[in-house]
């Protein structure tokens, strides 16, 4: 007997293979040559359909790890692009010149705009599905079992480094070492992610033998026992959407966008 499952949130009910087209497309438009205005009108669409899944929080989470990375990129670039309208220049030492261009300025932004939209794409991907829901949306596209291992794993790897940050964070505490200094705290969570990662490397190289060991790639069919509710409709437009992002890039290119 299957167990039928189905999602939270205003587009909680949609099948895990749809998600994952909406994320590759998402991807895909993301990379484009797109202007401000239609880069600011695809990460708005994404974090609409992130808040709809019902992940407000993981989204702001998401915002947070991604506006440093954004901020960089624009800086970067808004004193490093070479461009004929100079609005600032210094010198703060001999031969090394910094300069503030307004094309820098512009392409900056467009930088900082394309690190949200491809990491807003990436959690349409990892937020919205479980990864028995992930692998059951690979599985039917037949993809090798293996593979299928590698990305689930992948993308299951944050949760697992949770996972093994509150376990070391709760036996530092129960042994009495836990340090309420803004450094010590610093220098422990150095050394528990240095500790977990090496954890987790390890967990996925012993899994990857597990499978090995039996024969999981070997052709066959596969039977899920976890089911998804789908419909026509989601079946329609997992064909609609890749086109559709196809469509927008070669726009994209073509100067329309």
């Amino acid at each position: 007997m299957k167990l039928l499952e189905h999602g939270n949130g205003l587009w909680g009910g949609l099948h895990p293979q749809t998600w994952v087209v909406i994320g590759l497309s998402f991807i895909v438009v993301a990379l484009a040559p797109l202007s401000i205005c239609a880069r600011i009108i695809l990460w708005l669409t994404g974090c609409v359909l992130l808040l709809g899944a019902g992940q407000g929080r993981r989204l702001l989470l998401l915002l947070l790890a991604l506006a440093p990375v954004a901020g960089m990129s624009f800086l970067i670039q808004a004193v490093s692009f070479n461009g004929m309208r100079v609005l600032a220049q210094w010198q703060p030492f001999a031969g090394l010149n910094f300069a503030v261009t307004l094309e820098g300025l512009h392409f900056g932004v467009l930088l900082a705009l394309q690190v949200l939209c491809f990491g807003t794409g990436c959690a349409l991907i990892s937020l919205t599905t479980t990864a028995a829901g992930l692998r059951t949306a690979l599985g039917k596209w037949r993809l090798p079992p293996r593979l299928i291992y590698l990305i689930v794993a992948s993308l299951n790897a944050l949760s697992q480094l949770q996972r093994y940050v509150a376990i070391a964070r709760e036996s530092e505490r129960a042994r009495g070492l836990e340090r309420r200094t803004l450094g010590g705290n610093v220098r422990l969570a150095v050394k528990t992610a240095t500790t977990v990662f090496t954890l987790v490397l390890l967990e996925h190289e012993d899994r990857g033998k597990s499978l090995a060991q039996r024969r999981v790639e070997m052709p066959g069919r596969r039977i899920f026992l976890r089911t998804y509710a789908d419909s026509r409709g989601q079946k329609v437009a997992r064909w609609i959407l890749p086109a559709l992002a196809i469509g927008l890039v070669l726009l994209a290119y073509g100067g329309v966008l």
